[in-house]
């Protein structure tokens, strides 16, 4: 990633205007209509679709890499006298130049989408990038930039919401990824292009206690495709239970690759250093279908797999708990299959829920809250009364999105039990988990995390 040089009055990351700038640069643009000039400008507010999921998916150094080309392309999109600022996070803005008569913006509003239509690339992986944008014109939206950019920001939260936009339109740009996915499920030998990157959750001895599996789809033409561009596809091909069974069924098979490679030194301390778990994310709807638990107990045994190697990763159960789940929270535990709950935290988390529900081995908390218990007292009173709580009823605690150095001492003194994010390592497929493990123990483990 090449960040753009800073001077006054621009964004360090991408070397847009910041918002100061951009407000000196409005008021002396934003007064011709009002002094009789026939010409006016357009405000348009960008803002990506499914940002977050680039940061929580690959890490924030490549959501940083996403940010700069996007800052490029915009600016290659308006015209020349345009100004292009980024108002914080992955919004932007497009002050327009003057546009020509009886324009209202609207084609500088498909010349921004259009630019994003090419993929990111980032690391070798194409990354699509949407964008929901909202358009105000001067003169008949407001005269100045608080007016126009309050009307663009209602306009692309208006686009955002519009039917179809913006996961359904992403998944359906390409009308053959629905059969290609189809075939992709029937291949029954094993190979295939859909299958699974593993990554590791380590305990502060630097034991490897286990991987979470995530979906990864080499798309003979679109190339490496994540779970954001997949799970759409499936949605609408109505193929999401069998998605997930296969997702089980690579779990099983790869977990073989990942305890053959754990065997040569891990300390015995909490789960055995030959059984590391292996946990794959399962969307309630999945779980609630008739025989999911059978076909679980199904893929086990065709994988030889011990059942307590696999977790199923949810989010968090409803606060009042459903006879329903807790039925099959109940199965699932009589099978040997542990429950994980992910994105702990990102809502108005309770753990009182969870003492109804049979085999929750851990919670894991929301990325956001790792990342803010180093600066935010408050999301560290949060962590600490969760640990607390999460150990009372015998729950694992993972720090999930570790990624800054500076939380983990946190980390670790607030109780949290294991980590999990780019600062370990990224996903990996099951062949470089091996070549990893020598380099984790090589370093030190994780008391090379904490500067040891």
């Amino acid at each position: 990633m090449t960040r753009r040089v800073g001077r006054a009055g621009t964004d360090a990351l991408t070397g847009l205007a910041d918002r100061g700038r951009l407000e000196r640069r409005a008021r002396r643009l934003l007064t011709g209509e009002r002094h009789g000039d026939p010409t006016r400008r357009a405000v348009l507010i960008v803002d990506l679709d499914h940002f977050k999921h680039v940061n929580d998916t690959l890490g924030h150094a490549a959501g940083d890499a996403v940010l700069v080309e996007v800052a490029a392309r915009l600016e290659r999109a308006a015209r020349p006298g345009a100004l292009v600022a980024r108002l914080g996070g992955d919004e932007f803005l497009v002050l327009s130049a003057a546009l020509p008569p009886g324009d209202d913006g609207s084609s500088l509003a498909g010349a921004v989408r259009r630019s994003l239509v090419p993929p990111v690339r980032v690391d070798g992986v194409g990354l699509r990038v949407g964008a929901s944008v909202g358009v105000a014109l001067e003169g008949r939206d407001g005269h100045d930039l608080v007016e126009l950019m309050r009307v663009a920001d209602r306009a692309m939260y208006a686009d955002k919401a519009r039917p179809g936009a913006p996961a359904r339109e992403e998944a359906a740009a390409d009308p053959t990824l629905g059969p290609d996915l189809r075939a992709a499920l029937e291949r029954r030998d094993g190979s295939g292009a859909l299958g699974l990157h593993h990554q590791p959750q380590v305990g502060w001895d630097g034991t490897v206690n286990g991987y979470e599996a995530l979906l990864r789809w080499s798309h003979p033409r679109r190339g490496l495709l994540l779970p954001r561009d997949v799970l759409p596809v499936a949605r609408a091909e109505g193929a999401l239970t069998a998605l997930t069974l296969h997702a089980v069924a690579r779990a099983l098979t790869d977990h073989a690759v990942l305890t053959a490679a754990a065997r040569p030194a891990d300390p015995p301390t909490g789960l055995a250093p030959d059984a590391p778990t292996v946990s794959v994310n399962v969307a309630a709807r999945d779980l609630l279908v008739d025989g999911f638990v059978d076909d679980v107990a199904s893929l086990l045994a065709a994988a030889s797999a011990p059942p307590g190697c696999l977790l199923l990763e949810i989010a968090e159960p409803a606060p009042h708990p459903r006879p329903a789940v807790q039925a099959l929270f109940a199965a699932l535990d009589a099978l040997g299959v542990g429950v994980s709950i992910h994105e702990f935290g990102a809502g108005a988390a309770s753990l009182a829920p969870l003492a109804g529900y049979a085999g929750v081995r851990e919670l894991k908390l929301d990325p956001a809250l790792t990342r803010a218990v180093a600066t935010d007292p408050a999301a560290a009173r949060l962590v600490a009364a969760t640990v607390g709580a999460a150990h009372a009823l015998d729950l694992a605690v993972v720090a999930e999105g570790v990624e800054d150095p500076g939380v983990v001492p946190r980390l670790r003194d607030l109780g949290c039990d294991r980590l999990q994010g780019f600062l370990v390592a990224a996903p990996l497929p099951p062949g470089e988990v091996a070549a990893w493990l020598d380099r984790w123990r090589a370093g030190g483990g994780a008391q090379s995390l904490l500067g040891a």
